[in-house]
């Protein structure tokens, strides 16, 4: 569930340049005061919970489909996967995704990357969430 968008920009830096980090490891921006929201992996993740696989009605995080996520600046790299390399929604799932990247306040621009590295098992979903679809 990916595409890939690029748009550079050079976001006005407080310290100038330098990336800032949050508790957990998560890579985040801080900007001047009064600028711009600082940009966490959980906002990300929030947002992409608003993208779900039509066929099983669940979204891409339930679905363990986030690979990975970086942030550097205002932009946003996604790593992500599909249930099937075959998937016949992929565009539909992979411009969503990037949108809801894009809706996050203070990301600027976002590029979402498909990978089927390692390839998708029903066994990254939650095993709660498994257990309730039977799997």
């Amino acid at each position: 569930m990916a595409c890939a968008v690029n748009g550079p920009h050079t976001p006005d830096l407080y310290p100038a340049g330098q990336k800032g980090y949050i508790a957990g490891g998560t890579r985040a921006v801080r900007y001047r005061s009064g600028s711009r929201k600082m940009v966490t992996e959980k906002d990300v993740r929030r947002a992409l919970r608003k993208v779900k696989d039509p066929e099983l009605n669940l979204d891409l995080v339930v679905l363990g489909l986030i690979y990975d996520i970086e942030i550097q600046d205002s932009h946003v790299k996604a790593s992500i996967s599909l249930t099937s390399p075959f998937c016949p929604v992929a565009g539909q799932i992979l411009d969503e995704a990037k949108s809801a990247i894009e809706g996050v306040e203070g990301v600027e621009s976002a590029e979402v990357e498909l990978t089927f590295q390692p390839p998708w098992t029903p066994d990254r979903i939650d095993p709660l969430i498994r257990s309730s679809l039977g799997i």
